[in-house]
């Protein structure tokens, strides 16, 4: 029987037990790293800028804090990944801050939230990376390869014209590309959605919710033109059928969500134990970050991690295995 593809628990509960180490082993055990290759399978799905915006560490707390007040709950182990990144940011911040690496770390970090903020994905109990050389190698290779994937999607929408502004615009669009069933089937569900939410933010006579609405809006716009680029970029022949039609899934369900302006998560019933565990989000940043206030963050996370015990868990996922 085949393994489902959401590998995520149902109940969505975060595992009991306590966020795993922060970089720490002993002298004489080995580096472990068996997270990289599910992280960079993982970032397969997240295509063309559906990212939360991060380009330093107030951005990784000011989402998490988000995060945190919506009541996402979030496993120990996401919690233990997001803060081994943030960590390894800090340290490069102080003068790298438009360097390739603190770029690579900062995209690392958003996928990172991207994670624990979707239902489809999780990182489980048992899965980690040991090293700051590990974390850092990691950012550095889902940053060369996300700018493949950048450079394959910007290409198709210039060749195609591709430039999403309303279902209208999708009408024209339609006409000038070369019908298949799996494109059509696309933009019927996208013309569907976007003319649902541009109606009802005709509607709405709140000046403050109209705006916030048109910018959702505006996001699905963007996020049907990336998907067609990709889905144009990328033959069906040369992409894995698991991978193609759960793009396709995930992309749709982010589309009708931000066309229609709803909340992107219900609220959990986690919000407790969502705030014990990203505890350090807590901090007020400012607008930016001092060095003194950066060696006092990297110092209380590695403080943080430090009194923790690891606690691993038997866990799978179709995607965890796959080669």
């Amino acid at each position: 029987m085949p393994r489902p593809f959401c590998f995520r628990s149902p109940s969505r509960q975060p595992i009991q037990g306590v966020p795993l180490g922060l970089l720490r082993r002993t002298p004489t055990s080995e580096p472990v790293d068996n997270l990289s290759g599910p992280v960079l399978r993982m970032a397969k799905f997240f295509i063309g800028g559906g990212l939360p915006p991060v380009t330093g560490v107030p951005d990784v707390y000011a989402y998490a804090r988000e995060l945190r007040d919506r009541g996402v709950p979030i496993l120990a182990s996401e919690a233990a990944f997001l803060r081994q990144v943030t960590w390894c940011m800090l340290q490069v911040e102080h003068d790298q801050e438009e360097g390739e690496l603190h770029q690579a770390l900062a995209r690392l970090a958003a996928l990172a939230l991207a994670i624990i903020e979707d239902d489809d994905f999780s990182i489980p109990e048992g899965y980690r990376i040991s090293t700051r050389e590990g974390i850092e190698g990691l950012a550095i290779q889902h940053q060369r390869e996300q700018e493949q994937v950048d450079l394959q999607i910007a290409a198709a929408m210039g060749i195609h014209g591709i430039e999403v502004s309303g279902a209208e615009a999708l009408d024209a669009l339609e006409q000038g590309l070369t019908p298949s069933p799996e494109l059509t089937r696309v933009i019927n569900a996208a013309r569907i959605h976007l003319r649902q939410g541009a109606g009802l933010l005709d509607q709405q006579e709140d000046p403050a919710r109209a705006a916030a609405h048109r910018e959702r809006l505006t996001h699905a716009c963007e996020r049907v033109g990336r998907l067609l680029a990709r889905l144009l970029a990328v033959p069906a022949d040369r992409d894995p059928k698991v991978v193609r039609e759960n793009v396709i899934r995930r992309e749709l369900r982010r589309i009708e969500v931000d066309a229609l302006g709803v909340q992107r998560l219900t609220e959990a019933e986690q919000a407790r134990r969502t705030r014990e565990l990203l505890a350090w989000a807590e901090e007020d940043m400012g607008e930016r970050l001092t060095d003194a206030s950066k060696a006092a963050l990297a110092q209380r996370l590695q403080t943080l991690a430090q009194s923790e015990q690891e606690e691993d868990a038997d866990s799978s996922g179709w995607l965890f295995d796959m080669e």
